[in-house]
């Protein structure tokens, strides 16, 4: 008696795609990416076979070199049956406000096994608010940086300080968002009391409300509302 062994030679393997995605926010955090996969032989003439796909949300298709399969944060799809020693490029439309990193986007497929392609998106966002004061005065003409103003947050921490031009308007730096900012956030605005000689002081406090919304495309939307401190509002905080 004895044994009858049968080797069988399967020349193909598998290409597996995934994509991670990180930083996106809100509606953005399921945006779906266009993968390019071109597929290639040893004398780099494009294969014009058609691979069988699969995907980990469930589709499954046919697919030739040059041809996109779409993917969202933390799914994958497999290209099936690949004929050994094609060279496989991996490409991506990145969309604006992304940065793409890929370890495996390219190289050579091996008979019986998986190569591997990750595809690791970053999303950032960035968006700045400049907040805005008026400031009168009686009794004598105004003069440039003659006041001072302060914005606090709503720890109490200042953030900015600033003085006014001689038409009275205040304008302070920038406060910057980036995504991870995004929501409401309120700021307090006072005029800074000095001790100066025949001067009275405005001691009203105004609330700036400031909205910062994901545009999705790397920037951010930021509005700012200014209210007086019982709540109704105020085209802006003016101090007399």
């Amino acid at each position: 008696s004895g044994f009858d062994i049968e080797n069988t030679y399967h020349p193909f393997g598998d290409l597996k795609i995934s994509k991670h995605d990180v930083g996106a926010t809100g509606e953005y955090r399921s945006r779906r990416f266009n993968i390019r996969v071109d597929l290639t032989d040893v004398d780099g003439e494009v294969i014009t076979d058609e691979c069988a796909y699969e995907t980990t949300d469930g589709r499954a298709g046919t697919f030739t070199s040059g041809s996109s399969i779409s993917l969202a944060g933390d799914e994958s799809a497999t290209i099936l049956e690949v004929p050994e020693n094609v060279r496989h490029s991996v490409s991506e439309d990145t969309p604006v406000g992304y940065t793409l990193s890929a370890n495996g986007a390219s190289g050579k497929i091996v008979a019986n096994s998986s190569n591997t392609c990750e595809l690791l998106n970053k999303y950032e966002a960035n968006g700045f608010v400049n907040l805005r004061a008026t400031k009168t005065l009686s009794g004598r003409d105004l003069k440039r940086y003659q006041f001072r103003f302060e914005v606090r947050d709503q720890d109490g921490s200042l953030l900015r300080t600033a003085a006014n031009k001689s038409d009275g308007s205040v304008v302070f730096g920038a406060i910057r968002y980036t995504q991870s900012d995004v929501g409401e956030h309120e700021y307090t605005i006072r005029e800074i009391v000095r001790d100066m000689a025949g001067y009275t002081f405005d001691e009203r406090a105004y609330k700036a409300i400031v909205t910062v919304t994901d545009n999705g495309n790397g920037t951010l939307n930021v509005d700012a509302r200014y209210e007086y401190a019982d709540g109704d509002s105020v085209d802006l905080p003016l101090f007399k």
